[in-house]
């Protein structure tokens, strides 16, 4: 088994030294909050070290760099939550979250998809919450359909688990909001996720996150 896994992160570290950098303008949150444990990477992505969670965030809303062109359209804004729960008891409502614009409007989910699993497609640059058919390691995977229900659901313990949330609006480039990650809970009540203040900025990385098929078809 050590074997096994020992191939498999050798495998991940070839794969991301053959990959070129992406380089890309995104939606990221422009820093952490005073007192939070964690750290927005080059990528725009944010860790945050919550109590029995870790929880990364992205926006999937990437434009890319390329030379002697013009910028393309930013789409619409879709957030990544990634959960890596380390206590039992945990859950998250994807409906909940929501985000403030300039204006003071409050605007939640139109709809979700999740959960799903994190996958890392290094030879087409990238990543994506997908369903496993099977539980194992290297696919296959299927494409996660979108939802609207309004439910808590449960984040087991040790497993990576993720969603897409999907916002109907876009955030230029002169543009910030506020990104409000309400309902997630434990037995105990709710955790409390400190508000990121979202804005466009050029980022880069090996991998770009994928806007899932379901959400986009919706149009927004």
């Amino acid at each position: 088994m050590r074997a096994r896994r020992s191939l498999w992160l050798w495998t991940l570290a070839v794969q991301a030294a053959c990959t070129p950098i992406l380089q890309y303008h995104v939606t990221a949150p422009e820093g952490l909050p005073a007192g939070v444990v964690g750290a927005v990477d080059k990528s725009g992505r944010a860790l945050l070290v919550l109590d029995d969670v870790k929880l990364s965030l992205s926006a999937i809303d990437a434009v890319p760099v390329r030379l002697h062109e013009a910028p393309g359209a930013i789409p619409s804004l879709m957030i990544l939550l990634e959960f890596e729960p380390v206590a039992p008891g945990l859950s998250f409502n994807p409906m909940r979250p929501f985000v403030r614009t300039a204006d003071g409007g409050r605007l939640l989910p139109v709809a979700y998809v999740g959960p799903g699993r994190i996958v890392d497609s290094y030879d087409r640059g990238l990543r994506q919450c997908v369903q496993p058919i099977k539980p194992r390691i290297f696919g296959p995977w299927e494409q996660l359909p979108d939802r609207v229900d309004d439910e808590f659901l449960p984040l087991p313990p040790g497993r990576h688990t993720c969603f897409v949330a999907a916002f109907d609006t876009t955030v230029g480039l002169e543009s910030r909001v506020e990104l409000i990650v309400e309902g997630i809970a434990r037995e105990s009540g709710p955790v409390v996720v400190p508000s990121l203040i979202l804005s466009r900025r050029t980022a880069k990385g090996y991998v770009v996150d994928w806007r899932p098929a379901a959400l986009d078809a919706l149009g927004r």
